[in-house]
């Protein structure tokens, strides 16, 4: 009887390190799918642009001059950048704290240059969703993308689908590097 319950122990220990296994296999598997995803969205550092000048209106968009700072991560040095962000809704939604603060996103191997954001990005609408700002894809560099950070709750106001106000481009141009 003793014998007995000791193979059955055996065999729950046996089919408990299975199940762990095969859920450490099944998430391993989930990863590998997962990494180059996770590859383009690595932080490479911050955007904070300082609205200036006066602001133009059609329409169907608006638009701003603006002075920007990039603070990259731990590699590279700081730069300025002069540009425009053109956006659609509501003018003091967008434009009405004077700064428009970015994540700049790429490749985890990614080298820093100087005046690497220097092109136009553009929303990509297939990945927007309602709740978050779509992120602004490099029309020259792709790996590069700049994703609003949303300093206000509610830019989408509840039973609505759309936000009051988007950025759908920003055009930089680099000021000054240290390099």
């Amino acid at each position: 009887m003793a014998d007995s319950n000791v193979s059955v122990r055996r065999v729950l220990a046996v089919v408990g390190l299975c199940g762990t296994l095969g859920g450490t296999l099944a998430q391993d598997q989930q990863d590998q799918k997962a990494a180059p995803l996770r590859e383009a969205g690595t932080i490479l550092g911050i955007l904070t642009c300082s609205i200036t000048g006066q602001f133009e209106t059609n329409p169907d968009a608006l638009q701003r001059d603006v002075l920007c700072d990039f603070r990259p991560g731990s590699h590279g040095a700081d730069e300025s950048y002069t540009g425009t962000v053109r956006g659609f809704g509501q003018p003091n939604e967008l434009f009405g704290t004077g700064t428009i603060v970015l994540e700049v996103k790429g490749s985890a191997s990614a080298i820093l240059k100087p005046g690497m954001l220097q092109q136009v990005y553009s929303t990509d609408a297939a990945q927007s969703s309602v709740a978050a700002a779509a992120p602004l894809i490099g029309a020259t560099d792709t790996s590069i993308v700049l994703q609003p950070i949303e300093e206000r709750e509610g830019r989408v106001a509840e039973g609505k689908m759309r936000p009051d106000a988007a950025i759908i481009q920003v055009e930089l141009k680099l000021k000054s590097s240290p390099a």
